[in-house]
Parts: structure tokens; C-alpha cells; sequence
């Protein structure tokens, strides 16, 4: 009745749809965080492929405005995402991840989103400072 390829075939387009699926959830969560403030995230990276994501949107101060955990695409699971009322009003900068989860996965996931909020707030800075130097004025 089928071939080797439809058995090959199969499995790939259910994996393919699978995977645009899991980005339309991503982009989704994006989305709703983009009106609370800036968005950083941070994933777990076992083995090259990551398997939880944390999307989190912060105000200038660092403080967390709302939050978003994605289980990605896993060899039968499909991407979910999930609400992370535990992190809300807590600072990016004073996160602890073992005290927040058990985890490992979600551990690593924070450990990331906490090293990429800093790598990025201290390019702002360094962008603004920057931008500050070359407006000033010399007077005569």
C-alpha cells in the first residue's frame, strides 16, 4: 500500500507543520509581551537543541512586567506556552533560578535570559552614553 517514500514523506510533513506551528506560538507570545515593555529571552541550550524558552518583557529598570514560558517542540510533544505569574514584579538583575524551579531545563533558560538582559542593558548604556558624547556642543 505505500512506498518508502510515503513513509519518509510522512513523518516530514507532520515534523514540518509541527515546526511552523511552534513558530506561529513563539510569535504569538511575542506579540502579547511587546505592550508590557522590552522583551528578553532566554532558552535552555541541552545538547544544541533547546527545549524551553523564556520570554519575558521588563521596563527600563529592569523590574518584570509579564511572562511567558514555551515548551518547545520536543520528538512528540508540541510546542505550548504557558504564563509565568511567579517572575511578575521581580527584577531580571536579582533573579535566582534554583529557587524559582527544580527544573533543569527552565534553570538554564533563566541562567540565559539573565546573562542576555545584562549583555544587552550594558550596550544600551554604552549606545546612549555615545549618543550623549556626540551631541555635546563646544562652545568658543
Amino acid at each position: 500500500m505505500f512506498g518508502g517514500f510515503e513513509l519518509i514523506l510522512i513523518p516530514v510533513v507532520i515534523w514540518m507543520y509541527l515546526k511552523v506551528r511552534q513558530g506561529k506560538i513563539i510569535n504569538n507570545a511575542v506579540k502579547e509581551l511587546e505592550e508590557s515593555g522590552q522583551i528578553y529571552f532566554g532558552q535552555d541550550g541541552a545538547g544544541g537543541k533547546p527545549k524551553v524558552m523564556v520570554l519575558v518583557a521588563a521596563n527600563r529598570k529592569g523590574e518584570i512586567a509579564d511572562a511567558k514560558l514555551i515548551r518547545l517542540l520536543n520528538f512528540l510533544k508540541p510546542a505550548r506556552a504557558f504564563d509565568m505569574p511567579e517572575l511578575v514584579g521581580k527584577k531580571v538583575d536579582d533573579l535566582a533560578p534554583s529557587r524559582v524551579t527544580s527544573d533543569m531545563g527552565l534553570r538554564d533558560a533563566l541562567k540565559n535570559l539573565k546573562q542576555n538582559y545584562i549583555n544587552l542593558s550594558s550596550s544600551e548604556e554604552s549606545k546612549t552614553r555615545k549618543r550623549v558624547k556626540s551631541k555635546r556642543v563646544i562652545k568658543r
